[in-house]
């Protein structure tokens, strides 16, 4: 199922689920913050081999907490994806208290 998540006020982003499911949440740390205008900053993990991952505020997950409340060294959980030409992407963005473990089968 497609559907449009608002973004602000007067900005509506088409958004396919799918996209997402049967994705493993990887656990992280925010390294960098952007001002709240621009509203960016970067994730490290373990579990991704990458110096840095981007996100951007409006992939932060409702529940959680508002951009301007994050704060550099919090734990984080996410989708990764892996973008042409910009490198990895956060998504599904959510706060957490400590690092989770990722099971494993076996």
């Amino acid at each position: 199922m497609v559907e449009w998540v608002k973004v602000n006020w007067n900005t509506w982003y088409y958004f396919d689920p799918s996209l997402f499911e049967d994705k493993q949440m990887h656990t992280g740390k925010i390294i960098k913050l952007s001002s709240v205008e621009q509203g960016y900053g970067f994730i490290v993990s373990k579990e991704i081999p990458c110096e840095r991952i981007y996100f951007h505020w409006s992939n932060l997950i409702q529940s959680t907490l508002r951009f301007p409340k994050l704060e550099k060294g919090m734990y984080v959980t996410f989708d990764a994806r892996e973008t042409p030409d910009k490198g990895m992407r956060a998504y599904r963005i959510k706060v957490v208290d400590a690092p989770v473990e990722t099971k494993t089968d076996g």
